[in-house]
């Protein structure tokens, strides 16, 4: 390389290179593409103030059948899936109850707000309510708008 030459413009490119695009990991790995109006609509029929760990797994499934992103956290909400639950009994003893209504947003925030308390990193936390805020469900839509409200004053008085 010359002088003149920077590093990131090579003297020479092959046409045959430049035309190389990103590869397509969804099509490569067979995932789906996400479809938000079916997203909208599965978010629209769950509660998360008051779920199962049942209903966790099925609208688990049922995300990533509408091609919902399997990130962080879809992970975390696993985590509170009847499957998971009875895997984490069968290693560490006790009883789960898979029929059982929870208020998954109100145990987030307390989750939340205990970390931020002890001074543990509060992203996990922040994402997985991020998350729960889409949803529409009966009951959801008022808490969820009121745990981001809770966030922010939080927040604020922290600072």
């Amino acid at each position: 390389m010359n002088v003149t030459q920077s590093a990131a413009q090579p003297a020479h490119v092959p046409q045959s290179a430049r035309a190389i695009s990103p590869p397509d990991h969804a099509a490569t790995f067979g995932l789906d593409q996400p479809d938000p109006g079916a997203i909208d609509a599965i978010k629209a029929r769950y509660d998360m103030t008051n779920i199962t760990p049942h209903q966790i797994d099925q609208l688990a499934a049922d995300l990533q059948a509408a091609g919902h992103a399997f990130g962080g956290e879809m992970l975390t909400l696993l985590t509170y899936g009847a499957e998971f639950r009875s895997h984490a009994a069968e290693l560490f003893g006790g009883q789960t109850q898979p029929d059982r209504p929870m208020n998954l947003i109100e145990h987030s925030q307390t989750q939340h707000d205990t970390a931020r308390r002890m001074g543990d990193p509060t992203d996990h936390w922040d994402m997985l309510l991020k998350f729960l805020d889409g949803f529409e469900g009966a009951n959801a839509k008022p808490a969820a708008q009121n745990t981001a409200q809770q966030i922010v004053e939080a927040r604020m008085q922290a600072n």
